[in-house]
């Protein structure tokens, strides 16, 4: 069985500890995994300002990714999107377009508020997915 699994990932120090944890997974079930960093553009801020340098950001640091995965010998897609207001939509959007079998995510990134239990994106997503979600706690 082929499974895909999407892996959303901000720059956080738990985006790491994410992909540490389920790289062994991933590779016991032989998954093609697809990272998605979201840049998430603030609503209360000047149309003039300049995002451009936010997602190259974004860009430079799943490339890093993505190479380190498939020199461990993992099949490995990744996007990075822009979005405006929530960031539990967009991930859930990106894994029906991808058809992905499992949304594995981080209980908790890099929100300056975070819950007590349960980050409010991976709240967001497991509530909403359409595939089953991994909620990754550490």
């Amino acid at each position: 069985m082929h499974m895909k699994i999407l892996l959303p990932l901000d720059d956080s120090e738990f985006a790491e500890k994410n992909l540490a944890y389920i790289k062994p997974f991933a590779k016991s079930m032989g998954a093609e995994l697809s990272l998605l960093r979201v840049v998430l553009i603030p609503t209360m801020t000047p149309d003039s300002m300049n995002y451009a340098p936010m997602v190259t950001e974004a860009e430079e640091v799943i490339k890093k990714q993505k190479s380190s995965l498939e020199a461990d010998g993992f099949k490995v897609s990744a996007k990075v999107v822009t979005c405006y207001g929530k960031v539990g939509p967009v991930i859930n959007n990106e894994a029906k377009k991808l058809g992905v079998d499992m949304i594995a995510i981080g209980a908790r990134g890099k929100s300056v508020v975070r819950n007590l239990f349960l980050g409010t994106v991976a709240d967001d997503v497991a509530h909403n997915a359409s595939c089953p979600v991994l909620i990754i706690r550490q």
